[in-house]
């Protein structure tokens, strides 16, 4: 390594017998999650509730685009998606009905067939998730707990990124305003062109920003157009779909207009296997590196421990997709916990074929249609990608989720579950927090996931009560600290 920054999942902890001489502490959190806002059961009310039984804080990051639900409404059988007479609907519980939706009018379908009109996210980001939220975080006995709201961002050439703008969200009169412009801005699913229902919302970089976006991608014509703001209609993004250069765009406006209180963690990183222009699925190590370079305040990490640990295949990972590496390795997908090979390619540099996923071949567990280029193999070994990606300096951490939306075949209150666990319930982001009473405690833990100091969980095998350090020549670090 150029510089030896440190980072720790569970399996790299290490526990230490000196004392910490900081006032800070390590709290557990989740930043990943579905309401009905998007394709969960459970309202954001009940969803915050439930999380802050297990968390110490607790970020509700939902789908970007659109959605007919009501997400103050539970819906536990999605019993609301099969007609348009449900009480769980935007037209049917605003006080105008659909007179109260701004943006750009669009339908979803029902199951019956009938179609129902839709609210863009930022509207409910905006106008109604957070007050929801900062409902149940001023309840007694939360004094000491921390809630506020990102969003899952449908990416632009790829799939997921959990992301947050902390800005005004523990404010005086808490707002979402800059998460919702973001949304508005970003989201692939998204083409609203309202401006924000008339507030004036666009979405240029700066000069000086977009230069550096032109410069990167100068001569990678297959990951869009270079000059990102030459493609905005009015200032608007008309179309996200299928350009790495507009997600990095996205992360660097986060950066410029919002410093320091923004992140965006690639979700279930692996699930989608490589990245195929046009395909708006997965991510390769090179977009990782792209994100981090212009913005390596907000594009800090990666979700390679997914949620979804429930499902037979844990994190939905399996080579059908294909997930690269087919499968996660005790949980953790291969980006984190095994060697990568290069998408398309055996470990020997040889390109794969599609007899290579042959029935009796030593891949035949991929579908024998699958497009080569699509598939990373994985292997069981140390030199991982995150390694990879530390060993070039970048300060770039590793993370875990629950991505809640039901407990599958049972209810969201049952004890079993096929599908998913509550946030905090199996798996947990314990985060070094320096000032857990801090008065802006978004900002504290968005501070504190950029640190690095911050490890993952499962089954709680270990408490907050970690002491982590390491040392070489009489010098002591702890995770996400540098040893010279």
């Amino acid at each position: 390594m150029n510089k030896n920054v440190m980072s720790a999942a569970l399996a790299a902890a290490v526990v230490s017998a000196a004392g910490n001489v900081s006032a800070g502490q390590y709290l557990s959190g989740d930043f990943h999650n579905h309401t009905t806002c998007s394709d969960g059961s459970t309202s954001v009310k009940t969803l915050t509730r439930k999380s802050l039984e297990y968390l110490d804080w607790f970020i509700h990051v939902g789908h970007s685009g659109r959605g007919a639900r009501d997400c103050r409404v539970s819906d536990f059988l999605y019993l609301n998606r099969d007609s348009e007479y449900n009480r769980g609907l935007w037209v049917n519980s605003l006080p105008a009905g659909a007179a109260d939706i701004k943006g750009d009018v669009r339908y979803d379908t029902m199951r019956n067939g009938a179609q129902v009109e839709s609210m863009w996210r930022w509207q409910s980001l905006q106008e109604f998730n957070l007050g929801d939220i900062v409902e149940e975080r001023n309840m007694p006995g939360n004094e000491d707990k921390s809630a506020f709201l990102g969003v899952e961002w449908v990416v632009p050439g790829h799939e997921h990124s959990s992301n947050s703008i902390s800005a005004g969200q523990y404010g005086e009169s808490p707002n979402s305003d800059a998460l919702a412009q973001f949304e508005y801005c970003f989201a692939r699913n998204s083409d609203d062109t309202s401006q924000g229902g008339g507030q004036g919302w666009t979405c240029e970089l700066s000069e000086q920003g977009n230069n550096t976006i032109k410069s990167l991608f100068a001569g990678r014509p297959e990951e869009g157009t270079a000059d990102y703001n030459s493609t905005l209609v009015g200032g608007i993004n008309i179309d996200d779909g299928g350009e790495h250069v507009k997600s990095t765009a996205a992360v660097l406006w986060m950066q410029e207009n919002f410093p320091g209180a923004a992140f965006a963690v690639q979700s279930h990183v692996e699930r989608q296997g490589a990245f195929i222009a046009q395909d708006d699925e997965g991510y390769n190590v090179e977009h990782m590196r792209d994100w981090n370079t212009v913005a390596p305040d907000v594009a800090f990490g990666f979700e390679s421990q997914p949620g979804h640990q429930a499902v037979y295949d844990r994190g939905s990972y399996n080579a059908g997709r294909p997930t690269a590496g087919l499968f996660t390795y005790g949980g953790t997908g291969c980006y984190g916990a095994a060697e990568a090979a290069r998408p398309g390619l055996h470990f020997d540099g040889t390109p794969l074929t599609q007899a290579d996923f042959a029935a009796g071949s030593e891949y035949e567990v991929i579908p024998d249609n699958m497009d080569p280029a699509k598939v990373t193999l994985c292997r069981p070994g140390v030199r991982t990608m995150w390694d990879a990606m530390l060993s070039e300096g970048r300060r770039f951490w590793f993370f875990a989720s629950s991505d809640w939306h039901s407990r599958g075949s049972f209810g969201p209150l049952d004890f079993e579950s096929t599908n998913d666990f509550w946030p905090g319930e199996y798996q947990q982001n314990f985060v070094w927090i320096e000032d857990a009473e801090a008065e802006d405690r978004a900002q504290a833990i968005v501070d504190g996931l950029r640190t690095g100091n911050s490890f993952t969980v499962q089954g709680q095998l270990i408490s907050g009560d970690l002491e982590f350090k390491a040392c070489t020549r009489q010098q002591c670090a702890t995770m996400g600290e540098t040893l010279a």
